[in-house]
């Protein structure tokens, strides 16, 4: 649901999830939820039953007793350490995503993407969205083009999830990116 910074001009386009994460940040900001994101929680204790938190947020520090809160930390790629990994211009999916997502950050190419896992071929479809030349998708699982009939089985527990792989598999190969 990450939203995208408010300076990108171009690149990726605000999707079904950036429009679902905006949904859902109005919905919780009507019900009265303060949100602050990017602080830092240096403490956290119970004091006479009430949570107490000092944050720092925006270069000020002050203290919070909210009568509830939600932690939110998100999530993180933990990368599988094979060589080449820490040479310039080698990303997780995520890290790119990231770049590319929120800073309208793509890399000159061409480019190859490879992993495990659908998330390779979402990148993928939005980098060369963005103009990126993908020289290829290469998938460590069975995510492939003979795989396509499987999509049927994943269209009956999640129909919009199927539609939005064949979509990402779709534009890949409209784009002439071999899968």
């Amino acid at each position: 649901y990450k939203q995208p910074a408010s300076s990108i001009k171009g690149g990726v386009k605000e999707d079904s999830r950036f429009k679902g994460g905006a949904r859902l940040i109005g919905r919780a900001k009507k019900a009265g939820c303060t949100m602050l994101s990017g602080a830092t929680v240096w403490r956290a204790q119970m004091l006479d039953g009430k949570i107490e938190l000092a944050v720092l947020h925006e270069g000020r520090v002050f203290y919070l007793e909210p009568e509830q809160l939600v932690v939110a930390p998100g999530a993180y790629d933990e990368p599988l350490p094979v060589p080449g990994w820490t040479l310039p211009g080698v990303y997780t999916v995520g890290g790119m995503q990231n770049l590319l997502r929120s800073y309208g950050v793509m890399p000159e190419g061409p480019v190859v993407v490879c992993g495990n896992g659908p998330l390779i071929l979402q990148l993928a479809s939005e980098l060369v969205s963005a103009g990126v030349k993908v020289a290829a998708v290469v998938s460590a699982s069975p995510v492939a083009v003979e795989r396509i009939p499987d999509f049927f089985g994943i269209g009956a527990n999640s129909p919009s999830l199927a539609v939005e792989g064949m979509q990402y598999i779709t534009n890949l190969l409209a784009h002439r990116v071999p899968i």
